[in-house]
């Protein structure tokens, strides 16, 4: 399974100007600096977290529905892999869910097929969000060898700074201020150093264990 982007956030949880003010920082010298820093902090805390903070829009590709055949597992008695049906529901990773723009699967020509919305439910209740089949639907067939299913979902908290949770926005305040202090010079380039334990107090509560 992989994740792939489609469509970065428009907007970033802190703004150029609060981010200077938390930096008492008045000229604008390092604007273009700071800027680069809010969205290196921003994806940095995404990573860290296994979350989406600012809407975004990714791909979710996988080899196979969970538990089909491509899935399988060998016993070490039978010839081929021991499998079972499908699980009725695919845990979309990144939360929170918003929404599933579309389904799709290839076929061995790298022909795709869309999947009708009317055969699934999103569950953007749980975290993480998921895909779940309707009653007497079954997930369409896969005949490609790979990354045969492909799954567009939304996710983050909002399409505002406004919609961030107050301990991510406090978080991105603390790293954006250090990386700033403390800074090292590779080939002309400053780049940021390591991360304040204040920032992995913050962000504890939140990091999800597994995908």
């Amino acid at each position: 399974m992989s994740l792939r982007l489609i469509a970065a956030p428009l907007a970033e949880p802190l703004n150029l100007a609060e981010t200077k003010t938390f930096l008492r920082v008045d000229a604008a010298d390092e604007d273009a600096y700071i800027s680069a820093l809010i969205v290196t902090a921003r994806m940095w805390v995404e990573k860290k977290i296994g979350r989406a903070l600012i809407t975004q829009t990714w791909d979710y590709v996988l080899d196979a529905w969970p538990g089909s055949s491509a899935n399988g597992w060998w016993d070490g008695v039978r010839e081929k892999p021991v499998t079972g049906p499908s699980r009725r529901a695919v845990e979309l990773p990144l939360p929170p869910l918003q929404s599933v723009s579309s389904v799709k699967t290839y076929d061995d020509a790298d022909q795709t097929t869309l999947f009708d919305p009317s055969n699934y439910l999103v569950d953007s209740t749980r975290l993480p969000g998921r895909l779940v089949l309707r009653s007497n639907q079954v997930w369409p067939s896969v005949t490609r060898a790979a990354n045969g299913v492909e799954i567009r979902f939304i996710a983050g908290y909002g399409d505002n700074a406004s919609d961030v949770p107050g301990a991510f926005k406090q978080a991105l305040f603390i790293l954006v201020a250090h990386w700033f202090e403390n800074r090292v010079q590779i080939s002309g380039q400053s780049l940021p150093r390591s991360v304040p334990i204040s920032v992995e107090a913050l962000l504890t509560p939140f990091r999800r264990t597994s995908l």
